[in-house]
């Protein structure tokens, strides 16, 4: 639903605002409630007793809500209210009906990155002091703006507009270092410990209050001018990870027949991991690929003499990870990356983390006798909605911008899923096999270009790229870029890339595809 006041319009959906815009800027990409349990899952929100009322030139809002999920029951009460002067605010207040754990409750803001890079900051902390500060161009791997309780900044297009924050102290992060196309402002500080024990009773209380000023000593930074020149950036290799259904002739005809160069295996060293491996290598050795192995190591003294013995000639990659750490440890890489480029000196040695670039980012630690840098990627670390779907694929382009900044490895994104890996139990998404997907995988090339390697998705099931009933969407739309035999990635610049997309391929004949995707 479109809710307007004198100059802003918005969609409210699902209890949440979005795309606010002072005239034509977007100025908030989303303001929202959250309630994070322990595991720093964001619980499902159910809304009641709303009520909608939109005037001439201002709007009111008010909805009960509740999160239940295991032992958590939770409700609120929220007010939005959009004033005919432009004054937008959020107003949340709840109360647990029962004891859990919480790492995170009430409201965020999310801060669109299109229209905040480089933009400058004055944040006003609760002792009354300003801060001047930066919307970063790279991802910046810790907290991007502290204590607040108001800030003020000016959009590229010059909109000056204020923020702030009643109820608790807030702070910023850079949710890029997650694949999400955005920076978000939320409250309780990652510098509190959490989890935070929550009795039945305790109420929270906040309000976000946005407004707009003329000029408040905050500069719009200039937008540096667009670079017509075009480039050309090499197609990188694809592959696919495997999983442990059996393949079936019909599903090794089918794979045959797209673009295939490497083969996902994971291993742990969990009992059967050694069938798992063999398995695999039967599979890449009927589809006459190598394999891309992915190894996570715990007591890695045995475990490499076991991984050696077991040697296969189709390994073309190994990536180096350890149990229960985000990124491995010097002694881990210390021990194995000499013995494995002595015993195995014809593949390729990688490490970094199996999970979001954040690992990556807050370390920085790249170790140079290693052949490549890895890390994954997932568009549904924080909200999963189909609007979030599709507005974190542009984010997808800036962990390798900054990857780039402090380090020259060839960059691998393995693997490419749908759901966070972060909760084993909650991977599989009903919209794995339909054609939003297939357009999100193909805009998923598109912003992952200059990788030189990426993994997506399983070959077969929910989470495959082929259905239990046959070839999904994607699978098609791979194919079909198989079939062109791309060279190169064109880069493009779209003026509405919530709305319509498009990816540009160039093969060896310098003939171009065009594949247009309309949201």
């Amino acid at each position: 639903m479109i809710l307007t006041t004198t100059n802003l319009n918005l969609l409210y959906l699902d209890g949440h605002l979005r795309y606010i815009k002072h005239g034509e800027e977007e100025i908030i990409r989303m303001v929202y409630t959250a309630l994070r349990n322990d595991h720093w899952f964001t619980l499902p929100m159910q809304i009641s007793k709303e009520t909608i009322i939109q005037n001439e030139s201002s709007f009111s809002i008010q909805y009960h809500a509740q999160y239940v999920l295991g032992d958590i029951d939770y409700e609120a009460d929220i007010e939005i209210l959009g004033t005919a002067d432009d004054v937008l605010s959020f107003h949340f207040k709840g109360k647990a009906k029962t004891d859990f754990l919480r790492n995170r409750i009430g409201v965020c803001v999310l801060h669109p990155i299109h229209n905040s890079l480089g933009q400058a900051v004055i944040v006003t902390q609760p002792d009354g002091d300003e801060v001047a500060a930066i919307f970063p161009t790279l991802i910046e791997p810790n907290i991007a703006f502290e204590n607040i309780v108001q800030f003020a900044w000016k959009t590229r297009g010059g909109v000056g507009a204020s923020l702030e924050f009643e109820g608790d102290v807030f702070e910023s992060e850079d949710q890029r270092n997650w694949s999400d196309n955005s920076f978000k402002t939320y409250s309780t500080p990652v510098s509190i410990p959490f989890p935070v024990l929550v009795k039945s009773g305790d109420e929270v209380e906040q309000k976000v209050t946005l407004s707009f000023w003329q000029d408040a000593g905050v500069r719009s930074a200039k937008v540096p001018e667009e670079d017509k020149k075009e480039i050309l950036i090499p197609f990188p290799r694809i592959g696919y990870a495997s999983n442990d259904r059996p393949l079936t002739d019909a599903h090794f005809e089918m794979l045959k027949q797209i673009k295939f160069d490497h083969y996902r295996v994971e291993i742990d060293f969990a009992e059967g991991w050694l069938n798992t491996f063999r398995k695999a290598c039967a599979e890449a050795e009927v589809l006459d690929v190598g394999i891309e192995l992915v190894v996570l190591f715990g007591d890695y003294v045995p475990e490499y003499n076991l991984l050696r013995d077991s040697f296969s000639s189709r390994l073309g990659s190994m990536t180096i990870l350890q149990k229960h750490a985000s990124t491995p440890t010097q002694g881990l890489l210390d021990y194995l990356i000499p013995r494995l480029k002595s015993d195995f000196p014809s593949i390729r040695i990688g490490s970094g983390t199996n999970g979001h670039f954040v690992a990556i980012n807050r370390t920085r630690t790249i170790d140079s006798r290693l052949d490549f840098i890895s890390y994954g990627v997932t568009p549904l670390a924080h909200l999963s909605d189909d609007l979030t779907l599709k507005e974190n694929l542009e984010a997808q382009q800036y962990p390798l911008k900054t990857l780039r900044s402090f380090t020259d490895l060839p960059m691998h994104i393995s693997p490419v899923t749908l759901r966070s890996r972060d909760y084993p139990a909650l991977t599989i998404d009903p919209r794995q096999h339909t054609p939003m997907m297939a357009d999100w995988t193909t805009m998923s090339l598109k912003y992952l270009a200059g990788a030189d390697q990426i993994t997506f998705f399983e070959i077969i099931g929910p989470k495959g790229i082929i259905n239990e009933s046959g070839p999904s969407p994607i699978y098609d739309v791979l194919k079909r870029i198989t079939d062109f035999q791309p060279k190169y990635i064109i880069p493009t610049q779209v003026m509405h890339p919530l709305m319509e997309d498009i990816l540009v391929l160039e093969n060896v004949a310098g003939e171009r595809m065009e594949l247009k995707v309309v949201f």
